[in-house]
């Protein structure tokens, strides 16, 4: 059953503008920009990756999904994570969280999610799954390293190439007036009165080498899970740092006032980079977070890797009001401060993803519930100033997640991930303003089988990238 009231804002999953890739099949010049789209079905039966074709004119065409060899996790409700697909820079492979729980697979405990590697094929955009384990006979992935894995993002350093992936575990809020009355939406035989205390909620590193993903060490746990999971992790540009944002614990539900007295806050966690033998440690490790503001979700570094844009969506209205705080600017130092926030417009206020473009000029953010997408112009470092702000189209409320933009600046799109399973297209002007298109939204076929839509307890899409 989704767990989610539609009023409510979930979480904003970020992503960024991809680099163009090049192939590894052939030295041929790369387009002028993406021509294939993917997202994830997260689907329990079996996560696939559904590959759509971007055309001339911005319009997708969905050509082939894909197995992961994994299982999704829509089941369990809706939830959120930023970078749930990557692609490694310069290269056509491409990553996907399974988040759901593997069972019975060599190499992986069960209840552990797991990490699948695909091969892009640069002419027909097609995925052929790379095998993480050749002592099988089977295809496999590899272990993520803990439960509900929700985001992947990797980084070359010294000529290795090390990916994270952060295991959020699960996300329990605080559904009553207090925190006395216990936490709803909590992971099956998890106690109700705290937030259970797990070392399956971490961040874990792996080294990438041609395809495969090994020797997978933990980076950091989140074990008495009171500031909530990790829901994106990303390196810096410069791979000097890493930025880890929690869930915290949201208070919401029908009725109910968020109150920062109840819920618990999010945190940006900031830790320094280095290198090892062994492989990557991350140290030096900090936090911002700010009593009455929680479900922190996407967040975007700045080119020069001093701060970071994050989106936040359960904001205390009591005692104090933080509606301000959607978007909060962050220094990435020694002492990690608040260096700017900004209000998206009223109804629009639970922002969950953001997406800045690589020069850092303009931000974009979606929000979940009330489908609102808002374009930011940024003028260095740190100012904020609201160009446009508007809802999605012939679409439910509590829909809208990831974003992508392609890398021409032409087109942007962004996900209706959970109740309408579509894909909103836009044409984006030379100021960054977004018109949506004539063929917009696109209704992903093999998510409206007969041309009905499935359930959101059957997919819940995960991530949004272009290649």
């Amino acid at each position: 059953m989704v767990n989610r009231i539609v009023f409510v804002i979930l979480i904003s999953a970020l992503i960024p503008l991809n680099l163009l890739m090049t192939s590894c099949e052939d030295g041929s010049d790369p387009p002028d920009r993406e021509r294939f789209l993917y997202t994830s079905s997260n689907d329990n039966q079996g996560n696939n990756i559904i590959v759509m074709s971007i055309e001339d004119d911005g319009s997708l065409v969905e050509i082939a999904t894909v197995p992961t060899g994994g299982a999704g996790d829509a089941e369990d409700g809706d939830f959120d994570g930023q970078h749930s697909l990557f692609i490694i820079p310069g290269t056509n492979y491409l990553l996907a969280v399974n988040a759901g729980e593997q069972l019975g697979q060599t190499g992986i405990p069960d209840g552990n999610g797991s990490v699948s590697v695909f091969e892009i094929n640069n002419t027909t955009g097609l995925l052929n799954r790379i095998d993480q384990n050749p002592l099988t006979p089977d295809i496999d992935n590899i272990d993520s390293g803990g439960v509900r894995p929700v985001s992947v993002y990797s980084a070359v350093i010294n000529g290795r190439t090390f990916v994270l992936v952060g295991n959020q575990y699960h996300n329990p809020f605080y559904g009553g007036e207090t925190r006395e009355d216990g936490l709803s939406n909590v992971r099956p035989g998890d106690p109700t009165d705290a937030p259970a205390n797990t070392t399956l909620r971490n961040i874990t590193a792996l080294e990438f080498n041609n395809g495969v993903l090994s020797t997978p060490r933990i980076m950091d746990t989140y074990d008495s899970g009171n500031n909530g999971g990790p829901s994106q992790v990303a390196f810096s540009p410069d791979a000097s740092k890493v930025a880890v944002s929690t869930w915290g614990i949201p208070q919401f539900g029908e009725g109910i006032t968020t109150n920062a007295d109840v819920q618990m806050p999010s945190r940006i966690y900031i830790y320094d980079v280095s290198e090892t033998v062994e492989g990557l440690d991350l140290i030096n490790p900090r936090f911002f977070e700010m009593e009455g503001v929680a479900g922190s979700i996407g967040f975007s570094w700045a080119p020069m890797s001093n701060y970071v844009f994050v989106a936040n969506f359960n904001l205390a209205l009591v005692p104090q009001s933080f509606e301000d705080f959607g978007v909060t600017v962050l220094s990435t130092g020694v002492n990690p401060e608040l260096l700017n926030n900004a209000e998206i417009p009223s109804e629009g206020d639970e922002v969950c993803w953001t997406l800045l473009s690589p020069d850092g000029t303009r931000l974009y953010t979606a929000s979940f519930a009330a489908n609102i997408v808002s374009f930011f112009e940024v003028t260095p470092p740190f100012e904020l100033d609201l160009r446009q702000s508007f809802t999605r189209t012939e679409v439910p409320p509590a829909d809208t997640k990831d974003m992508f933009v392609t890398s021409d600046g032409n087109y942007f799109y962004v996900s209706g991930a959970l109740m309408s399973h579509t894909i909103s297209i836009y044409d984006i002007d030379s100021e960054g303003l977004l018109t949506e298109t004539a063929f917009s939204p696109y209704r992903v076929p093999s998510s409206h089988p007969n041309g009905v839509n499935v359930s959101p307890e059957e997919q819940a899409f995960l991530g949004l990238v272009g290649f």
